[in-house]
Order: structure tokens, then C-alpha cells, then sequence
């Protein structure tokens, strides 16, 4: 049982930590589309920064409800959901490595 609680305490942090980077990203958003200054490529990186720290978050959040959820269906779907997640933080991660290779060329 201290180790459940352990985890449990862990994922809170977790995501608190989460919470506070989806706001970083965001603010960080914001800041860059108000400099006329930031290049095509910063304001899309800043974008799909906000975009995985919201996945992140969504992931943390499912993390913490697992905690109060007993019915094996609904923690294996919550599961896949959180794969899926996942799935997408690649995605974005893969787009903005792609920006970052055209606005080389």
C-alpha cells in the first residue's frame, strides 16, 4: 500500500509538472507571435510545442484518474488512450523536425 500511494503521489507530481509546461509552451506561443521578429519557423515550433505539452498533460490526467478507476475495460482503454497519445507526441515531434529541415533549405 506505500508503494501504491508512492506512485500515486509521483503521478500527481507528474502532472503538476505537466500542467506548469503546458503553460510555459503556451506563454511561450503568445511571446513569440507578438515579436514581429520570430521566424515562420519559430511560431510553428512554438505551436506544436503547445500542442505536445497538451497531449502531455491529457496523458498525466488519464495517469491520475487510473488511480480511481476498478473496472479492467475502462483502465485497458484509458491504457490504449494514453498509447495513442503517445502516437500523436511522435507525430508532432516528427512535424516539427520537419519544419526545422525546410527552414534550412
Amino acid at each position: 500500500e506505500d508503494v501504491d500511494l508512492y506512485i500515486q503521489r509521483l503521478d500527481m507530481k507528474i502532472a503538476e509538472e505537466a500542467a506548469k509546461e503546458a503553460e510555459r509552451a503556451q506563454k511561450e506561443e503568445q511571446r513569440i507571435e507578438a515579436a514581429d521578429l520570430s521566424s515562420g519557423y519559430q511560431r510553428i515550433k512554438a505551436g506544436i510545442d503547445v500542442q505536445i505539452a497538451a497531449v502531455k498533460l491529457a496523458i498525466a490526467d488519464i495517469k491520475l484518474a487510473l488511480w480511481d478507476i476498478k473496472e479492467a475495460p475502462v483502465i485497458d482503454a484509458m491504457k490504449k488512450q494514453i498509447l495513442e497519445f503517445k502516437d500523436i507526441i511522435a507525430e508532432l515531434q516528427l512535424q516539427k523536425a520537419e519544419v526545422k529541415y525546410e527552414e534550412r533549405e
